[in-house]
């Protein structure tokens, strides 16, 4: 199995965003403007304006935040061995770079969030897989050209892994369209609250949302303030 190819499909999400502005597109469009009061001229064509900025952002933010890129799972399996010591806080020195859109230290930050999590839903240990098929690897047999056997059972081990990296990852990228987008929406919640529940509405629903307990703590902070 190749699992960048399953780590690219499961990003695909990017582009259902549609704009969600009801304007054009087919009847199957995946998402459509969210219902309310009739806007005015005025604000709709704040909404569309606003709409397309958001919609540049989600692209600007998505394509930063790409997922591990590697071939195959022996590609895979080398990016673990390398990333683990730093993961785990064991390593000097500067961690290797494999996503370079990011900042170092975010690039880590994640990298070492899957690891956990990935570790806490498995039961497994990322030092003693790793090192487990790297030995496989050792022993292959120079003269035989595909190995079903050992694909099947890295598989096993880390299917979930590549689907724990892209979930937390989606995460960062939202967390980081949430934060634009306020700072373009807030002029305006006070003359067109209307156009920003719209639009907020869109950025609240999958796959823009947060994480329940962030969008939570969100909540509450904005009850304090009130």
């Amino acid at each position: 199995m190749n699992m960048h190819t399953f780590a690219r499909n499961a990003v695909s999400w990017v582009v259902l965003f549609g704009l969600a502005t009801g304007c054009g597109g087919s009847a199957d469009r995946q998402e459509t403007a969210p219902e309310g009061p009739p806007l005015s001229q005025e604000d709709q064509r704040l909404y569309q304006g606003l709409m397309q900025k958001i919609s540049s952002i989600i692209n600007e933010q998505s394509a930063r935040y790409t997922p591990l890129q590697y071939e195959y799972n022996e590609g895979l399996l080398e990016i673990l061995d390398q990333i683990e010591p730093h993961a785990k806080g064991e390593a000097e020195g500067e961690a290797p770079r494999f996503m370079t859109d990011l900042e170092p230290e975010e690039e880590l930050d994640h990298l070492r969030e899957t690891v956990r999590r990935w570790e806490a839903e498995t039961g497994l240990d990322l030092r003693t897989e790793v090192d487990r098929f790297k030995e496989l690897i050792a022993l292959r047999d120079p003269n035989q050209t595909s190995f079903p056997g050992f694909h099947a059972e890295f598989s096993e081990s880390f299917d979930e892994f590549i689907a724990i990296e892209v979930a937390e990852l989606r995460e960062r990228t939202n967390r980081a369209i949430h934060a634009e987008a306020e700072v373009l929406l807030d002029p305006h919640r006070e003359s067109s609250p209307e156009v920003i529940r719209r639009i907020e509405e869109v950025l609240n629903t999958p796959p823009y949302n947060l994480p329940e307990a962030e969008t939570a703590q969100e909540d509450s902070r904005e009850a304090d303030a009130s």
